[in-house]
């Protein structure tokens, strides 16, 4: 009686002693959590460049195969793979030339039309603000009122353009960093799509010397299944985007709105961001247009994109997608909050892949699971 009795103690002892071990490095954890987020932080900022070029080469490699399969087939693969990938680097940096050629100069008659026209817009900011006080409080008053909260307005955009020049350096060392950044991205990318595949051929020996001999077939089916998955969302994405750029610019150019090109540029690249791109790029772009003319043209032009976006909401981007997502809205928007806040930028444009990707193989897991737990039940 007395051993059980200390077999006992000693088994709620040792739970005790567990618990306890695990709330103390719980704590620490959760102590040295924010130096640990700060140097992944870091090494993520340091490997931006490279991730950033493997992710640009599987973005160019799907036009580069289409081109090496459909196009230039009958050639010799090594040539017809040389060719392709010369071609749409070459597309890519012509693109790029183009687009900077069309945007910067709008850029600056933008920023020159804000600056010649500022003080017309403050002054109808004035009195529209006068008129909205008005119908609360009377008039003199009102004015008195918008006045001071217009001047106040007019001192912190001051203040901004005084601390934005005394940020220069900083900035200029910024740009600086950021067109190295840029080159080494470019330069990984083409290295990334020249020698494809040996880096395949190197992750496939690498896996299998790693992992089990059991886990070996599945970890490349899932592998298989991602690439798909990420194959079908990029492609839908590319083409969703260059969709509405070139119905936002021909609808522009119909209701003669300024900067068509721009305009048409950024409405683009918004759409590659789900769920807040689109609405950010339009808001950006009315408020461009805003400055560039009468608001009624901004007002067009939120009409028209809102046109625009809910035909390819509902019937062009479905299509495109098709199954390859398979997930709910209430995903996508969780998945685009979570990632978006943690990671940010990067986050928001991998978050709905990776999310796709990580529910398929949960799925499968769990199919499998229950398929494996049906056939025990039968055999007993």
């Amino acid at each position: 009686m007395r051993k059980r009795l200390t077999g006992k103690l000693r088994e709620r002892y040792a739970a005790q002693a567990t618990v306890a071990f695990g709330a103390v490095l719980l704590f620490v954890l959760l102590q040295s959590l924010p130096r640990a987020a700060e140097f992944l932080r870091g090494v993520l900022g340091a490997a931006a460049p490279v991730m950033l070029g493997l992710a640009l080469a599987f973005v160019l490699e799907l036009p580069a195969g289409f081109i090496e399969r459909r196009v230039l087939s009958k050639l010799p693969p090594r040539t017809a793979r040389a060719v392709s990938l010369a071609a749409v680097l070459a597309a890519a940096l012509g693109l790029l030339a183009l687009l900077a050629a069309l945007i910067c100069p709008r850029l600056i008659n933008s920023a020159k039309a804000l600056a010649a026209n500022a003080e017309r817009y403050l002054e109808a900011l004035r009195g529209l603000l006068t008129r909205v006080l008005a119908l609360f409080r009377p008039e003199r008053e009102a004015q008195s009122l918008a006045s001071r909260l217009m001047d106040g307005v007019a001192d912190r955009i001051g203040g901004s353009a005084g601390e934005l020049i005394g940020r220069l350096p900083g900035m200029t060392f910024s740009a600086v960093t950021a067109v190295y950044r840029a080159v080494l991205t470019a330069v990984i990318c083409a290295h990334a799509l020249i020698h494809r595949d040996g880096l395949k051929r190197f992750f496939r020996r690498a896996a299998t010397a790693v992992l089990p001999h059991r886990a070996i077939e599945g970890f490349f089916r899932a592998c298989s299944e991602a690439n798909t998955i990420f194959r079908r969302y990029v492609s839908a994405q590319l083409t969703s985007a260059l969709l509405i750029g070139a119905a936002g610019y021909l609808g522009m150019r119909i209701l003669r709105l300024p900067s068509p090109e721009l305009i048409a540029a950024f409405c683009a690249a918004g759409a590659l961001v789900p769920i807040v791109g689109p609405w950010v790029s339009i808001g950006a772009s009315a408020f461009i247009i805003m400055m560039s003319g009468p608001m009624t043209g901004a007002l067009w032009f939120v009409l028209l994109m809102l046109g625009i976006q809910l035909i390819e909401d509902n019937v062009v981007y479905p299509r495109l997608i098709g199954g390859a997502i398979g997930m709910t809205g209430l995903e996508v928007l969780a998945a685009v909050i979570i990632s978006g806040g943690v990671f940010g930028l990067a986050g928001l444009l991998a978050a709905v892949p990776v999310s796709a990707v990580i529910r398929k193989l949960l799925h499968s897991a769990i199919d499998a699971r229950n398929a494996k737990r049906a056939e025990q039940a039968e055999t007993a």
